[in-house]
């Protein structure tokens, strides 16, 4: 994993600076000897050794080129309290018992801090991490990790007042002059500092362990989200979330079966329905580059109106893919025309052309039989609409159903163009193949009567990139002149 940017200090500052007047207090509420001290130098000796920790802590970071770890800090912390306890007995004699309650108050406060900071490392490590990095993660239970933290701060609670009282007995056993009224007023405001910084850190610290769960939970569904839409392209980023993390490594694994068999049934089928085709346009064509060179127009088109709004959120990626995807199916009916007909050198006669003109509805019906429920399948929708409707014209003077405008089929207004272009550049038995600039005028003087005018002006401004396609699928024929 690459940081793109450092995680920001403000968090370890800000502990760091509480932990000052945390243990300040700690130290004047909770241990005898070092209540004798004037507040102003018990802050000022806190201050030092909290900037002292706070530097080494910046020279492990530098060291490792990342946020050091929980036991990292957890061990700056541990040798901390150890160094001034040592400090403190050696300038003023206070006794070994007082000495450990100050290692233990500078270990304690040390370990919600670097617990605290060890989440906010996870969270951002995560947020950096890249996608493509979803390796198993070797996790930690997070349930298990949050249990032993309530049992942690059970056990923080209960020593501090455990503190809070023994000093209280250790000033009585002293015979401390001090009225009853003072004892418990004194014991009261220890038990409520207590309360306050404990409760304060478990605060902080569920609320940033929420954060974590939440972000990771968040990741989670959208990738979902985009899978329900057949985006697998998305994985979970996996991190270091316990369980949350299994689910992510797992959800990938499924995004990554899932993608190959996507990939794997899509082109099954784009080759069976190119070989399909082929195999339908070699009665007429014996060369399938026309496939190709139709396959491409639609796309161009497609892309050019998805420049317009209000064509925008229609023509998805995925929506194009389909749409080129189905154009080799619009003319599928024209295998249920007798080679009689079909084939026939001369002109057809009316019944003959009547025959010919079926092979629309024909293609829709053989379409729409393989799933009765044609909308749940847009690649059949697609194609079923291509080859129905792509002999309809904007004026309605088209067939099989006579429709006009937009009641015409989005997909078939798109082949309807391609098909006549390639037509017309193409060489016919009985005429030469037009040039681009005769198929141009012939689509021009068809805009608003045979074709859509937002996909004739579509092409226009594409039709240098038709010229290229042209030229790029040549028919043997054409290849051979």
């Amino acid at each position: 994993m690459t940081e793109t940017s450092p995680p920001s200090q403000l968090r370890p500052a800000l502990h760091y600076l509480a932990g000052v007047v945390v243990f300040t207090s700690y130290g004047n509420l909770i241990c005898p000897f070092l209540d004798t001290l004037p507040t102003a130098v018990l802050a000022l000796h806190t201050a030092t050794v909290f900037i002292f920790l706070y530097f080494c802590r910046l020279v492990v970071r530098a060291i490792k080129h990342s946020e050091p770890c929980f036991s990292s800090n957890v061990t700056i912390f541990a040798l901390g309290g150890i160094g001034f306890a040592l400090w403190y007995a050696a300038l003023y004699g206070f006794p070994f018992e007082n000495s450990l309650k100050v290692a233990f108050g500078l270990i304690l406060i040390g370990m919600v801090i670097s617990l605290d900071l060890s989440i906010s490392c996870t969270r951002f490590k995560m947020k950096q991490q890249s996608r493509e990095e979803t390796g198993a993660p070797g996790y930690q239970s997070l349930s298990a990790q949050m249990g032993l933290t309530a049992i942690f701060l059970v056990v923080m609670l209960t020593t501090l007042l455990g503190l809070v009282v023994t000093k209280e007995v250790s000033l009585v056993n002293t015979a401390i002059a001090e009225s009853a009224t003072e004892k418990i007023t004194a014991i009261l405001k220890a038990f409520f500092f207590v309360a306050m910084v404990v409760i304060g850190y478990i605060i902080v610290i569920a609320k940033n362990s929420a954060g974590l769960v939440n972000e990771q939970v968040e990741r989670q569904r959208s990738a979902l989200a985009l899978a329900a839409n057949g985006n697998f392209n998305h994985p979970v980023t996996v991190g270091d979330a316990g369980e949350l993390s299994d689910i992510a490594f797992h959800t990938n694994q499924m995004f990554q079966k899932l993608n190959e068999r996507f990939t794997e049934i899509s082109l099954t089928r784009d080759i069976t329905i190119t070989g399909i085709s082929a195999l339908a346009a070699l009665r007429e064509n014996p060369s399938p580059a026309h496939i190709l060179r139709k396959q491409a127009y639609v796309k161009t088109l497609a892309y050019e109106l998805k420049k317009q709004d209000r064509f925008a959120d229609f023509l998805t990626d995925e929506t194009i893919d389909l749409l080129q995807s189905a154009t080799p199916l619009y003319d599928i009916g024209k295998l249920a025309i007798a080679d009689a007909i079909f084939l026939k050198p001369g002109k057809l006669h009316d019944d003959e052309y009547a025959v010919m003109k079926a092979h629309a509805q024909l293609g829709a019906d053989a379409l729409s039989m393989p799933n009765n429920d044609i909308e749940s399948s847009r690649f059949l929708r697609f194609a079923q609409e291509m080859a129905a409707s792509h002999h309809e014209q904007w004026d309605g003077s088209g067939y099989p159903k006579g429709l006009s405008g937009e009641e015409i089929p989005f997909p078939a207004r798109l082949v309807a163009l391609a098909d006549v272009y390639d037509a017309l550049i193409s060489t016919r038995i009985y005429r030469a193949a037009f040039h681009h600039e005769q198929a141009r005028t012939i689509i021009i003087e068809g805009r608003g009567r045979h074709f859509d005018p937002d996909v004739v002006d579509a092409f226009l401004a594409t039709e240098r990139i038709f010229q290229n396609i042209a030229e790029r699928y040549q028919d043997a024929d054409m290849k051979a002149a």
